[in-house]
């Protein structure tokens, strides 16, 4: 007997921008037929590079009901595996509380918004699957990344985004 999986906590975490007390999300809901069960798709998509190893990737935007907030989704080539979810400028009241509510950060990286370097903006809770990426000078929450649980590795040669030029179809 197959079993389900309960993919609820995501989309719900999702629909009402609430990430406090993020917790990791089974790898199983991060596939694009679950997010357009609960998300409408936008037209178009584009190709990008993720990762320090340059992985090519479809990304895809789709918008929230309610509240007109877009997410963008990173996937395979095939547009089948979820590796990434975006939200830009997510209406989080207080950026302190939510850091403080997914404990310990694992790693903290550069990243580049545009042509410019975010030193030390892109705190990442790798076996959480959520990275909170602030303004190049930390005042600002910019975007939060939701993905499967990883290692740190795993993360930076796969997910961590250069912001690159992109191509729309």
């Amino acid at each position: 007997m197959e079993q389900t999986v309960n993919c609820e906590p995501l989309f719900s975490a999702l629909g009402k921008m609430d990430f406090e007390n993020w917790s990791a999300t089974n790898p199983d809901c991060f596939k694009t037929e679950e997010i357009e069960k609960h998300f409408s798709a936008l037209e178009g998509y584009g190709k990008a590079n993720l990762g320090e190893n340059l992985y090519e990737a479809m990304f895809r935007k789709y918008l929230l009901p309610f509240n007109n907030i877009q997410l963008t989704v990173w996937t395979d080539m095939q547009f089948i595996d979820i590796l990434k979810i975006e939200t830009e400028y997510p209406p989080v009241q207080n950026k302190e509380a939510l850091m403080k509510s997914l404990g310990a950060v694992e790693t903290i990286l550069d990243y580049y918004k545009g042509r410019m370097l975010c030193v030390e903006a892109e705190y990442v809770y790798c076996t959480k699957g959520i990275s909170i990426l602030l303004n190049a000078d930390k005042t600002v929450l910019y975007k939060i990344a939701i993905y499967p649980p990883c290692t740190t590795a795993y993360y930076r040669e796969h997910l961590h985004v250069f912001e690159r030029a992109r191509r729309l179809k």
